[in-house]
């Protein structure tokens, strides 16, 4: 994974009081129903994404292979590992 900061131009929608970017980054692949393990690890990718502005990832309970709640533990363990805001 590069460490470039290179930012891209996201966009934003206005969805109530916030500004949600478009797109947003759908996690469902990195704890559920492709592989077996990702290639890369996937705290570094959410990183990357970060870094390009992302700040919307798209998760659910059921995105698991091993029991409800991976996925949010994946971001929230990456949320903590990066000290992301």
């Amino acid at each position: 994974m590069s460490s470039n900061k290179a930012k891209s131009k996201i966009t934003y929608a206005k969805i109530g009081q916030d500004n949600v970017p478009i797109p947003g980054f759908g996690a469902m692949g990195f704890s559920a129903f492709y592989t077996s393990k990702p290639d890369r690890d996937p705290k570094e990718i959410l990183k990357h994404a970060y870094d390009l502005g992302c700040t919307f990832w798209d998760t659910a309970d059921i995105y698991s292979r091993t029991g409800h709640g991976e996925n949010e533990r994946l971001i929230a363990e990456t949320i903590k590992h990066y000290n992301i805001p």
